[in-house]
């Protein structure tokens, strides 16, 4: 596994680059923070949800996903590709989602980003966005 400096720690709660070092995926450090954000999901992080869990897009997503200090929206193992819906607050933080997209995207992670308002006004063409971008993606 790569890792990379991490000079943009989380906003929210200050996590750098050491604290998940030892477990990369779903570290057993970010559980809270994992269980948090789930409580706490934004009404179209629940409206995709509903559209994409339980492989209804034929393949497995996981809600609140964690690599390293970043915990992913969803994240789907098997074709390696992360769904994040920006709200308001990623208008504030787009150094950081821009540099959080890179390190990503090094790990052989594609990112798909949409913002909260395609969710509530076009969510079908979100799914279709999805499904499209799942086919050619390898395993």
């Amino acid at each position: 596994v790569l890792f990379l400096p991490h000079p943009y720690p989380s906003p929210t709660l200050g996590e750098g680059y050491n604290n998940c070092m030892r477990f990369p995926y779903n570290s057993p450090l970010m559980v809270g923070r994992r269980k948090q954000l789930r409580i706490l999901s934004s009404k179209p992080e629940v409206l995709l949800w509903h559209r994409i869990k339980n492989q209804r897009l034929g393949v497995k997503f996981r809600r609140q996903y964690s690599i390293q200090s970043y915990v992913l929206d969803f994240f789907c193992p098997e074709k390696r590709l992360n769904i994040e819906i920006d709200g308001k607050q990623h208008t504030k933080s787009q150094k950081y989602d821009q540099y959080r997209d890179r390190y990503l995207n090094a790990l052989d992670i594609t990112v798909l980003r949409f913002p909260s308002q395609r969710i509530f006004h076009d969510l079908n063409s979100v799914i279709e966005e999805i499904t499209k971008t799942c086919v050619p993606l390898l395993k």
